[in-house]
């Protein structure tokens, strides 16, 4: 079974406008404050979203130790005295820092 592939020519384009502006006029006309209602129920419904997703993430976040972390590596690096590689890539990235 083949889909069909419309085209949006300039035509087509501007009966789709016109048929849009109609159906926004016609539901205009039914209730507008239904329809404000609904866009400010919609409003609202995306603002919660969003603090509530700001709010978990900063729940998730985790405080990082930076100085327990030194110290583990540290203990690390003691333990593996002839790993040179090792040693250089830390050197590197610390004094990136």
């Amino acid at each position: 079974m083949k889909r069909r592939v419309y085209k949006l020519t300039t035509k087509r384009q501007k009966i789709m406008q016109d048929a849009m502006g109609a159906m926004r006029d016609a539901r205009a006309e039914i209730a507008p404050e239904l329809i404000e209602d609904v866009r400010n129920a919609i409003a609202n419904a995306i603002e919660q979203e969003q603090q509530r997703s700001e709010t978990k993430m900063q729940l998730e976040r985790i405080p990082v130790d930076k100085k327990k972390n030194l110290s583990i590596v540290m203990k690390f690096l003691e333990m593996q005295p002839d790993n040179k590689a090792l040693h250089r890539e830390l050197n590197a990235y610390l004094s990136q820092q």
